[in-house]
């Protein structure tokens, strides 16, 4: 099954682990755009980490990422009750019930933990990874200022320190929200996050669309 979930100018796609793995099996050269046995992409490292003391800031650099953040919770919010049957698509977090109560999600290339804050408040057990040490370093100051609470753990890794780890099928969903036209290898970098979600779990990949239009919002909007 396929969904592309279009976002102004950004396309989501949702796409089961079945055929992700027999997709990027057949077609791994399509996805490749770089021979080097690793998903880290050193110089874009170092450009988010100049970004870092802005993440939180809304109307700084990141706020299209803040923007994107009211329409994709909802949308994996709702995926994944649709998925496990965890609670109700049509909840109002106010009142403190927490819809994705017991649901694991890793949150690859979480930044400072933008996405992961609004998925743990959400009652999901998140963890969040990021290459940049600074980025972390700022998630996890704001989530002591937010005082949220064990649900939310972030780690200084790439995906690939996960996949050997932790090991196979250790969440129910995995986000990876504007992070795989940042990496060396996208098809090491899907092949490590379908390994990583169990059977029957749930794959949110998110990214700007290549097209001129999307290029032209994401620099002069963005």
């Amino acid at each position: 099954m396929l969904l592309m979930h279009k976002l102004t100018s950004a396309a989501s796609t949702f796409l089961s682990v079945s055929f992700l793995r027999k997709f990027t099996a057949f077609f791994p050269s399509y996805f490749s755009n770089s021979t080097k046995n690793s998903t880290v992409d050193n110089e874009e490292i170092k450009r988010f980490s100049n970004l870092s003391q802005t993440w939180w800031d809304e109307q700084g650099p990141m706020k299209l990422l803040h923007s994107f953040n009211s329409v994709r919770v909802p949308w994996i919010k709702d995926t994944v009750v649709l998925q496990f049957g965890k609670g109700s698509s049509n909840i109002n977090t106010s009142f403190g019930y927490n819809p994705l109560n017991g649901v694991k999600i890793l949150d690859v290339g979480c930044g400072a933990g933008i996405m992961s804050e609004s998925l743990a408040r959400l009652g999901a057990t998140v963890v969040g990874i990021d290459a940049n040490s600074e980025g972390i370093a700022l998630a996890k100051e704001h989530q002591r200022l937010a005082g949220l609470g064990a649900n939310l753990k972030y780690f200084v890794c790439d995906v690939e320190s996960v996949a050997q780890s932790i090991g196979e099928s250790s969440f129910d969903a995995i986000v990876a929200s504007e992070i795989i036209e940042h990496v060396n290898d996208q098809t090491l970098f899907i092949n490590h996050c379908v390994d990583l979600v169990r059977s029957g779990g749930l794959l949110f990949f998110t990214t700007i669309n290549k097209t001129i239009w999307s290029k032209i919002f994401a620099i002069f909007v963005a």
